[in-house]
């Protein structure tokens, strides 16, 4: 016989049923993740005919099997309330990617010596992003890279150092940007989260004033020189129009989007075929005026084993400003 606790109309109160519970406010085991339309004013007829479809369940309803009441089958099949799984971890994909060591999952957060945070956490939020805050603005200056002396000091006020394994959180432009500053002043082991999201109650480790003190890794950001006199392959991850508009000669469009599915990175075969119209046999640029648009696709080319590196729009403009409207090649790059 199912045990079933009344309501009076206006009362409140709730009803149990296997530990699970439909309580006043119109909760059904919040922890099963359903909800019933029952609430403190329930009247005395609803719970009548609730109580009717509930023994009559019991017999022909296929949530009863072997002679054991399945609560929340029978919500689901009787009143129409669709059963919702409960969230689970994303599962490690790293090993998936040429270079995994790039790439670590949420649960993996354990190993690291240090969670950085790239993304600045909303003014109502302080705390939606944990670790130690670096934000990605704080490593640029008018859309180019700060110098390298000043980016390692940042660093090491923030608590790092080369030998700290370090794992950099936050939106994926904002942590590909922080993961590249870390790599470009000398980090020696540092990855980014595959997620945008996780459980935020990870433990912060207490940090203090480090001497960040490592060579500055120059093969990591380009050049005008490099740029116009080496041989690399150069990617504009601009809007197309921007790109149609004005680029840098030789460019292959790929937009920061493109290696993105779902706020995620795309998967390894996926990525295999963005990148379709490369080679790995020679290294790759990639250039935007938004620097995190660039960091997110070099991050992308890094993990499918490309030779990359980054290259500030803004450098190229001051080096060779685009063309006037009247001039034939924009013309025709406007066209195309």
């Amino acid at each position: 016989m199912l045990p079933l606790i009344g309501l009076k109309a206006g009362q409140s109160g709730f009803a149990e049923n296997d530990g699970c519970v439909w309580n006043s406010y119109g909760k059904f085991s919040q922890a099963r993740g359903i909800k019933v339309p029952i609430g403190p004013k329930m009247s005395i007829l609803t719970c009548a005919i609730l109580l009717v479809l509930i023994c009559s369940a019991q017999g022909i309803c296929p949530c009863v099997q072997q002679g054991s009441w399945d609560a929340e089958g029978f919500i689901g099949s009787t009143l129409g309330v669709a059963r919702q799984d409960t969230a689970t971890p994303l599962p490690d994909r790293s090993y998936l990617y040429p270079v995994s060591d790039l790439m670590t999952c949420p649960s993996g957060l354990g190993k690291y010596g240090l969670l950085v945070a790239a993304t600045r956490a909303p003014s109502n939020n302080s705390s939606a992003w944990p670790g130690v805050a670096l934000p990605w603005d704080l490593f640029i200056n008018a859309s180019t890279v700060k110098p390298g002396q000043e980016l390692q000091d940042l660093a090491g006020k923030a608590g790092l150092s080369p030998d700290i394994e370090v794992a950099v959180a936050g939106e994926p432009a904002d942590a590909a940007l922080v993961l590249w500053a870390l790599l470009y002043i000398g980090q020696e082991n540092a990855s980014l989260v595959d997620s945008a999201s996780w459980d935020r109650s990870e433990p912060v480790a207490s940090t203090a004033v480090r001497d960040f003190a490592a060579p500055l890794r120059s093969n990591m950001l380009s050049t005008y020189e490099e740029v116009t006199g080496g041989p690399l392959q150069k990617v504009d991850a601009r809007s197309f129009q921007q790109f149609a508009q004005y680029t840098i000669p030789g460019a292959l469009p790929i937009k920061s989007e493109a290696v993105l599915d779902g706020g995620r990175l795309k998967s390894a075969s996926a990525l295999n075929e963005t990148f379709g119209g490369l080679s790995r046999s020679m290294p790759v640029v990639v250039f935007s005026e938004d620097l995190r648009d660039a960091a997110l696709v070099w991050y992308a080319l890094r993990l499918m084993g490309f030779e990359a590196r980054i290259y500030p729009w803004a450098d190229w403009i001051a080096h060779a400003p685009p063309p006037s409207r009247n001039d034939g090649h924009y013309q025709k790059l406007s066209r195309s």
